[in-house]
């Protein structure tokens, strides 16, 4: 037997912002007046930003204005397919791909009509959301690639933008952290080379942001900063804080203001999480929540070393160690 409804098509349209999006499709089988609701594009727009802030998507990778109804209903209930997969082969089999595309890393020579030549990847990041793709070279040229909204779409065969490596022959490593800007439309991004110069190992830091969906994609140098020490056992970046552990040294920096410190930390973490003004560092046998201290101006480009102690010690629980 169906429902009647007789109220407001806007209080049928408010009420599902605050749906799931299975629970939307439930709503479509009660009666004509919410099936027609439920197939607003409005509706499943939100939804759709829902999905990402509940899923930490990059928003960006979605035209939601472009997109055709069908296409926003089967983003938003991507994590629900994806939640249904995991557990149908949570026995082990492997799960067969819908579809499988063969990524052929190819880039233009700097030259403008130069043929287009491949390049051998050495990290690789696919910004959560499976549209844009951050891949790197050991010799620390970045590159950013535009795989297409959905496997249906067009994926573009040159990077959509590039940024040259400086040509540092003392570079021993290079690897990049990834964080969405505050405005969730763009990209932060921090490199680290690595180099021994006159026998010291030092890393250095380089920060950036960049904009996927602008008319020109560009790399934007924000700020630098270099940290001594062996090699880094572990960072984070967090909005617009990039924190480190480097030879028994606990760097945080803050790179859009340029601000940083640094203190001794002997015992080396395997996990660094930052939550508004404290960080958690996470270590074998405990963890520990530090307050930041007042950040300083760097000191060509290096952040000040100061005396400081973590606030709160936790012990794991019985029989746990680390997470």
């Amino acid at each position: 037997m169906g429902i009647a409804f007789d109220g407001s098509f806007d209080i049928i349209i408010h009420i599902q912002k605050f749906l799931d999006p299975v629970d939307i499709l439930a709503l479509r089988l009660t009666c004509k007046s919410f099936s027609e609701a439920t197939r607003t594009r409005s509706v499943w727009m939100n939804a759709v930003r829902n999905a990402c802030i509940s899923y930490g998507a990059y928003l960006p990778s979605f035209p939601l204005k472009e997109m055709s109804l069908d296409d926003l209903e089967h983003t938003a209930l991507s994590p629900h397919r994806f939640r249904g997969m995991i557990q149908e082969h949570d026995g082990g089999l492997l799960a067969a791909p819908l579809l499988m595309r063969l990524f052929m890393p190819r880039v233009r020579p700097r030259q403008l009509g130069g043929a287009s030549t491949q390049t051998r990847i050495a990290h690789i990041a696919l910004i959560p959301g499976g549209r844009f793709l951050l891949t790197s070279t050991s010799s620390g040229s970045l590159f950013l690639w535009d795989l297409g909204v959905n496997a249906g779409s067009h994926m573009k065969l040159l990077p959509i933008a590039t940024l040259d490596a400086e040509g540092d022959s003392n570079v021993d490593h290079f690897c990049f952290d990834y964080q969405a800007t505050a405005d969730f439309k763009g990209i932060y991004m921090v490199t680290k080379f690595t180099s021994n110069k006159s026998g010291v190992d030092s890393a250095k830091l380089v920060s950036y942001e960049i904009y996927p969906n602008s008319s020109f994609p560009t790399f934007h140098p924000i700020g630098t900063a270099t940290i001594k020490g062996s090699s880094t056992e572990c960072s984070v970046l967090s909005s617009d804080y990039y924190a480190c552990y480097r030879g028994s040294c606990f760097v945080v920096w803050k790179f859009v203001a340029e601000l940083g410190i640094s203190w001794n930390l002997d015992d080396p973490p395997f996990k660094i999480y930052i939550t508004g003004e404290n960080v958690i560092t996470f270590h074998n046998e405990y963890f520990l929540l530090w307050k930041l201290p007042d950040l300083e101006p760097l000191v060509n480009d290096r952040p000040s070393m100061v005396d400081y102690s973590a606030n709160v010690i936790f012990g794991y629980p019985s029989g746990a160690h680390g997470i």
